[in-house]
C-alpha cells in the first residue's frame, strides 16, 4: 500500500502565538493533550521522537482534551485493542507500512478496532491484522467511517463489520483471509469502491464469504471492485446488493459460488458486470429478486448454471447480457419466475446426456417470459434452447431461438407455451417447437420452422378498441 498520506484542512479559531503562550503559562496545559496533530510510534517505528507509544493511548488523551478534530499519524506495529468511542472528525493515517495487530492473551473485546457512535472518521494507509485469528478486525457500530488504502487480513470472524445504522465507505483497500470479508447488517450501508476514478480497485478475496448483506443492510459495489477466491463471493440474507455504475467493471470471479441471495434479499445490477469462473454456479436467487438493468453483463463458465432461480425467486434481465458455457443451463428456474428481455445472448450451455439442460430450463411451476430483441438470441445450446416442463409456462415474443443441438422449444409434463408474433424459431437440430401429448402451445406460430405440437391453439386476436387501427 502507498505510504503517502494527506491532511484534512479544517476551519477553526487560530489564536495568535502570544495569546497561546499566555494561555499555556496561565493554565499549564501539556502539549500532548492540546495538539490536534499527534504522532504514535509503536514497535519498529523509525524516526521520532513520538508523542505516544500506542494508538489507544493517543485517542484517550486527545478525547480528554476534545472529542473532535484530531489527526493521528501512526508508525510501526501497534499490538493492542483500540476503542474509538463517541468522537468526531478523527483522521488516523499509517506511515511506512503501519500495522495494528491483535494482542495475545485473554480476549476482552469483540474486535481489534472498535468504533462506536462516531462520525467523520477516516482510516488510511493502515494494515489491521488478527494474528490470533479470533476477533473481528474492525467493528463499526452507529458510526460514519471512511476507509482508504488499507489492508484487513487474517480473522476467523469479520474483516469489517458494519451495523446499527452505520454508513461506511471503503476505497482502494484489500480485505482477505477472514470469515466474512465485509458484513453489513441492521439498516446500515457500505460503499465499496469509487463510482468514478477508482484508480486502485478494492479487492475482497480468500474469505469464507466475500461480501455479506443481512437484515436490511445495503452493500453498494462500485468501480472496478473485484470479489474473488472466496467460498461465496457475495451473499444476501435479507439485505440488498447493488452493483453500479458506468465506470469500470465489477467482477465476481473464481469463487466456489458467485452470488447467493436468499429470501427477502435484492440484487440490482447497472453498468458493466462480470460473473465468471465460479466453480459451483454463477448467481443463485432462492426466494430473492434480481434486476439486471442496462450495461454489458457477462455470466460465463460458472459450473452447472449461470443464473438459478428457485423457491419463488424473481429475475428481471433487461440488459445486453451474455450467459454462456455452463454444464447444465444458462438460466435454470425451479419454482421461480424470469422476465428475459433486452438483447440477451444465451448460448453454448448444457451437456450431452443430461435431460434437464439447455439455454433456459423452466420446471416445477416456473414462469418465463422471453424476448431477445433485435440482436440477442438463444443459440448453440447442447439441449433445447428453451425447455418448459413440470407444470411450467412460457411466453415468447420477438424471441430468436436457433442453432441449438436439440429442439428450439420443448414443452412437456403438463406445461404450456404462448407465442406472440413475431418470433424466429428456426434451424434447430430437432423440431423448432415440440409439444408432448400432455402439454400444448397456443398463439401465433408465424416464424416457427419445423413444428410438432398437435394441440396447438391458434388464438384469434381480439378486435381493436376505439382509437386503434
Amino acid at each position: 500500500m502507498s505510504g503517502v498520506f494527506s491532511f484534512r484542512v479544517r476551519r477553526g479559531f487560530a489564536p495568535c502565538a502570544a495569546t497561546l503562550a499566555v494561555l499555556i503559562a496561565l493554565f499549564g496545559v501539556p502539549r500532548e493533550v492540546t495538539a490536534n496533530n499527534v504522532t504514535v510510534g509503536c514497535a519498529g517505528a523509525q524516526g521520532g521522537p513520538f508523542d505516544y507509544t500506542s494508538l489507544n493511548g493517543a485517542l484517550a488523551a486527545l478525547k480528554a482534551a476534545s472529542y473532535r478534530d484530531h489527526y493521528i499519524l501512526v508508525s510501526g506495529t501497534c499490538t493492542e485493542v483500540v476503542i474509538l468511542n463517541r468522537m468526531e472528525n478523527i483522521t488516523i493515517v499509517g506511515s511506512g507500512g503501519a500495522v495494528l495487530a491483535e494482542p495475545s492473551g485473554v480476549q476482552t473485546t469483540y474486535a481489534v478496532f472498535e468504533i462506536f457512535g462516531a462520525a467523520g472518521i477516516l482510516i488510511e494507509h493502515l494494515t489491521i491484522r488478527a494474528t490470533e485469528a479470533r476477533r473481528t478486525l474492525l467493528n463499526i457500530y452507529d458510526g460514519n467511517v471512511e476507509i482508504r488504502d488499507c489492508v484487513f487480513e487474517q480473522s476467523s470472524h469479520e474483516g469489517i463489520f458494519v451495523h446499527a445504522n452505520s454508513n461506511v465507505s471503503i476505497r482502494n483497500s484489500i480485505i482477505q483471509d477472514a470469515g466474512s470479508g465485509i458484513r453489513v447488517d441492521d439498516n446500515s450501508s457500505v460503499s465499496i469502491g469509487a463510482v468514478d476514478n477508482d484508480l486502485v480497485p478494492t479487492v475482497v478475496r480468500r474469505n469464507a464469504t466475500g461480501v455479506l448483506a443481512r437484515n436490511d443492510g445495503v452493500a453498494n459495489i462500485h468501480g472496478e471492485t473485484l470479489v474473488t477466491e472466496n467460498g461465496t463471493g457475495v451473499s444476501g440474507q435479507g439485505g440488498t446488493i447493488a452493483f453500479c455504475c458506468e465506470f469500470g467493471e465489477r467482477a465476481v470471479t473464481e469463487n466456489f459460488e458467485g452470488l447467493s441471495l436468499m429470501a427477502g434479499s435484492k440484487l440490482i445490477v447497472q453498468g458493466p458486470f462480470r460473473v465468471e469462473g465460479n466453480t459451483y454456479l454463477g448467481v443463485s436467487l432462492a426466494g430473492a429478486s434480481a434486476r439486471f438493468w442496462y450495461g454489458e453483463h457477462t455470466i460465463r463458465n460458472n459450473g452447472a448454471v449461470g443464473i438459478a432461480v428457485s423457491h419463488g425467486g424473481n429475475l428481471h434481465l433487461s440488459s445486453n447480457a451474455t450467459i454462456e458455457n455452463h454444464t447444465q443451463a444458462g438460466i435454470s428456474l425451479v419454482g421461480g419466475a424470469a422476465s428475459v428481455t433486452g438483447n440477451p445472448s444465451i448460448r453454448n450451455n448444457g451437456t450431452l446426456g443430461n435431460e434437464l439442460n439447455g439455454g433456459i430450463v423452466a420446471m416445477s411451476g416456473s414462469v418465463v417470459s422471453l424476448s431477445t430483441g433485435s440482436i440477442g438470441s438463444v443459440t448453440g445450446d447442447v439441449g433445447p434452447g428453451l425447455l418448459v416442463t413440470h407444470n411450467s409456462t412460457a411466453r415468447l415474443q420477438r424471441a430468436t431461438v436457433s442453432g441449438n443441438q436439440a429442439e428450439g422449444v420443448r414443452v412437456a409434463a403438463l406445461s404450456s407455451v404462448l407465442l406472440l408474433a413475431p418470433n424466429t424459431i428456426i434451424g434447430n437440430a430437432g423440431f423448432d417447437l415440440v409439444c408432448m401429448p400432455n402439454s400444448y402451445g397456443s398463439g401465433n406460430s408465424t416464424g416457427v420452422g419445423r413444428m410438432f405440437c398437435p394441440a396447438f391453439d391458434k388464438l384469434l386476436s381480439p378486435p381493436a378498441g376505439p382509437g386503434f387501427d
